[in-house]
């Protein structure tokens, strides 16, 4: 076995982290498993990818998270804190 160190774009590194989490794998073992399933061109493994699933568990945060197929933008994000902050109103009746 070889060691190696490499560097991945941070949605790799959360597919991959998510892959190895969910599978009760280590990472080195998850990116193997991965890797191989590209080279093998196994499908089930691809269709469990980061690009196809917008949503994935990333352990880090501890909660899934869902990516947006387009980024959010400043109003966007100031509104929802926004509504996240202001008092609670209850129904009358």
């Amino acid at each position: 076995m070889n060691r190696l160190t490499i560097s991945l774009d941070d949605e790799l590194y959360a597919a991959a982290r998510s892959h190895a989490y969910s599978r009760h794998l280590s990472l080195s073992k998850a990116i193997n498993e991965l890797l191989r399933a590209a080279i093998s061109g196994d499908s089930q493994l691809k269709n469990n990818n980061l690009e196809e699933n917008l949503t994935y568990f990333d352990p880090d945060l501890g909660f899934a998270v869902s990516r947006s197929p387009q980024p959010l933008k400043g109003e966007e994000i100031e509104r929802a804190l926004a509504e996240e902050d202001a008092p609670a109103t209850l129904p009358t009746t």
